[in-house]
């Protein structure tokens, strides 16, 4: 939804990940000021994997099954590919996993490097050999995957970054600063030591929504002066 009165709104979401332990994610997309409750409402910390399924000279195959499993607790999501040969697994949470794909006539497909981070549409396109299913085709490296599906834009701070690098009291909202375009807010909102003050791209610092697990844990202002909210 898009509005003369656009704006751009930063959600920074924190969640305890089997794989990464303890993430920190910060997440940017446009929304119109009038739809922007809604926006904030729809986000999750569960990744969806998308993608085309082919074979090796480009056509599309449908009807092909992909199982993805979550190698850290073993639960499997399934998808198939529609006649466009394209697939949608959603609702994943964070962490690695390995992705099996099998149609008839073809080599069976498996990935067991795939990474999903927090709020992540990522993209994973498959291609096919012509073979019996009982062969196996096994893909154990790693590779970036795309995310041409979304306009929003976020960045992942690990583990090792959360637990290495200096915070001057511990303040997680230091982490935000490492992303693109974040910058720390005004010497007036830090001296009044007001939590999760800090800029993206030319916002407001009290644009910024927040999440811990998933829940909306967000301060309202309602007193600048004693920094106190709701």
């Amino acid at each position: 939804m898009k509005t003369q009165d656009q704006r751009s709104i930063w959600k920074l979401s924190i969640y305890h990940c089997p794989q990464l332990l303890f993430s920190c994610f910060l997440w940017l997309s446009w929304a119109g000021a009038a739809g922007s409750s809604a926006w904030l409402l729809a986000q999750s910390e569960l990744a969806t994997l998308t993608g085309t399924v082919t074979d090796s000279s480009g056509g599309v195959i449908a009807n092909a099954d992909v199982t993805v499993t979550n190698q850290g607790t073993n639960i499997s999501s399934t998808g198939r590919s529609n006649e466009n040969g394209r697939y949608v697994v959603p609702s994943l949470k964070p962490g690695l996993y390995t992705v099996a794909v099998s149609a008839s006539g073809f080599k069976k497909y498996v990935n067991t490097a795939v990474t999903l981070q927090v709020n992540q549409t990522a993209r994973l396109d498959i291609e096919l050999t012509v073979g019996e299913i009982t062969q196996e085709v096994t893909v154990s490296a790693e590779a970036p995957l795309l995310e041409v599906d979304t306009s929003g834009r976020g960045a992942v701070i690990d583990e090792r970054k959360i637990v290495e690098l200096p915070l001057n009291g511990r303040d997680y909202n230091q982490l935000a600063t490492l992303s693109p375009g974040v910058l720390t807010a005004t010497p007036r909102l830090q001296s009044i030591g007001f939590k999760g003050a800090f800029n993206v791209n030319g916002n407001r610092a009290f644009q910024n929504a927040f999440l811990l697990d998933g829940v909306d844990n967000t301060c309202t202002p309602i007193h600048f002066v004693e920094a106190t909210c709701r």
